[in-house]
């Protein structure tokens, strides 16, 4: 992780500039390609689309900033269309490519990344998640997500494991102030693991 001078203590991932995300986004798509294609595909619509927020008038992105953001998605935009024309032509992913199914399944990935974040991050109020497909057609619904001690609920409950068990590792990093880059290197490779453990249920009307 980056470093936030003034605080001394690791970036949040929404305080990081927007350069880092760049970086960390391409080498995140690249990665995801060297072990399936196709998750290379959605995690490449999915950085895409976050990336694409910082275009809106309301983010208030300087125009240099702006500028990246627009080469990157351009990036983006010539992969996805390469991956869609060679994956179409493989008829393992032919119909996974389709637009019903790559929107889909793309949405899904979206669900699952918020709602992995609405964990880790200590989300204490209920949320809802809208437009969550049912299957491949243009079916939708709203899944709601309730926070509790061990982890949330969800309503309607949308997996086949009940309860569903989510294991994360963390590092447990000192309060201290860490005076540069280099300190929080050290201070990250010598910090401990922690286990974060999150269980999922079916809320009162989802079982």
């Amino acid at each position: 992780p980056g470093l936030d001078p003034a605080a001394g203590r690791p970036f949040h991932f929404t305080e990081m500039p927007v350069a880092d995300h760049l970086v960390i986004w391409r080498r995140g798509v690249q990665r995801m390609l060297e072990q399936n294609p196709y998750a290379g595909l959605l995690v490449s619509m999915h950085g895409a689309a976050l990336m694409r927020f910082r275009l809106d008038p309301s983010a208030r992105t300087p125009e240099a900033e702006r500028a990246a953001v627009r080469t990157f998605l351009a990036e983006q935009e010539r992969l996805q269309a390469a991956l869609r024309q060679g994956l179409a032509m493989r008829a393992r992913y032919r119909e996974a490519v389709a637009g019903a199914r790559l929107t889909a399944n793309f949405r899904l990935l979206q669900l699952l990344d918020a709602l992995s974040l609405l964990l880790c991050c200590g989300r204490s109020e209920p949320q809802t998640f809208t437009a969550v497909p049912l299957g491949e057609g243009q079916r939708r619904t709203e899944i709601e997500f309730t926070p509790d001690a061990e982890g949330a609920t969800l309503t309607p409950y949308p997996f086949t494991r009940d309860p569903a068990s989510l294991a994360v590792a963390g590092r447990l990093l000192p309060t201290t102030p860490l005076p540069d880059l280099a300190a929080l290197h050290a201070a990250w490779g010598q910090a401990p693991e922690r286990g974060l453990t999150f269980t999922l249920r079916p809320g009162a009307a989802g079982a």
